[in-house]
């Protein structure tokens, strides 16, 4: 699945949402669902720069598709976090290539996607664009 079609999926999975306390909850599920699978070093060099909070990414390529691990010291930030991670998990770098960061602008609006978690998620979008563009360099 691409970007493109991830990214209207979870949009339409975001905005099916009835209100804030659902998306909280559903964002904190997501959260919850990483806990024990990721295990990223909580280095600086991991570090997403724009989240007050503690988060940390790291990506890889295996067999051509990306792998994302995400960890934060906050449930709400890892489940936010994990937004990015849904959407370009498994891509080819190629597809990797065509990451909108301006994606989570789409999600932005209500309380639980404040301007500090919007900034953040355009950081990991960002940064997972980058290292594509290096492993497509060679």
């Amino acid at each position: 699945m691409t970007f493109e079609a991830r990214e209207q999926r979870l949009l339409q999975n975001y905005r099916m949402l009835e209100n804030d306390l659902d998306r909280f909850d559903w964002i904190i599920q997501k959260g919850l669902s990483l806990k024990d699978k990721n295990v990223t070093e909580r280095i600086e060099s991991n570090r997403i720069d724009s989240c007050d909070s503690g988060l940390w990414m790291t990506v890889s390529e295996q067999e051509g598709k990306i792998q994302v691990s995400i960890s934060s010291d906050a449930l709400l930030v890892q489940g936010v976090a994990s937004l990015a991670a849904e959407l370009v998990e498994g891509l080819t770098i190629d597809e990797a290539l065509l990451v909108d960061e301006n994606f989570p602008d789409k999600l932005y609006g209500d309380n639980i996607i404040t301007p500090q978690r919007c900034a953040s998620l355009k950081e990991i979008l960002y940064r997972i664009r980058k290292y594509a563009e290096a492993w497509k360099k060679g």
